[in-house]
């Protein structure tokens, strides 16, 4: 029954994921300022690297590469915790629904 359970919820949590995917006129307004922050600091990341001497140019694409490859591992362990988070509120609101209907 567990096994059971768990699929439900990934296949609840896959199609939700996608719905909820879809960049909107609402996202890109409330996303505005962070999408600018994270540009910012991406340019000043890579122009901090371009100050390195010429001669350290495999340097600066292993830094840029480890870089890049860091933030999809963070996408990664919020990806882990959306999903984590997603199961734990269904599994609470269908409690509740069984609770209320029960009395």
């Amino acid at each position: 029954m567990l096994n059971d359970e768990k699929n439900i919820l990934n296949t609840l949590f896959q199609v939700r994921d996608e719905e909820l995917a879809m960049i909107t006129k609402q996202d890109k307004e409330n996303l505005r300022e962070v999408n600018q922050r994270l540009k910012q600091e991406e340019l000043k990341f890579k122009e901090t690297i371009n100050y390195l001497p010429k001669v350290m140019k495999q340097n600066k694409r292993n830094i840029i590469d480890l870089f890049y490859k860091n933030l999809e591992v963070l996408n990664e362990r919020n990806s882990h915790y959306d999903q984590k988070y997603y199961e734990a509120g269904f599994k609470d609101a269908v409690k509740l629904m069984f609770i209320t209907l029960s009395e």
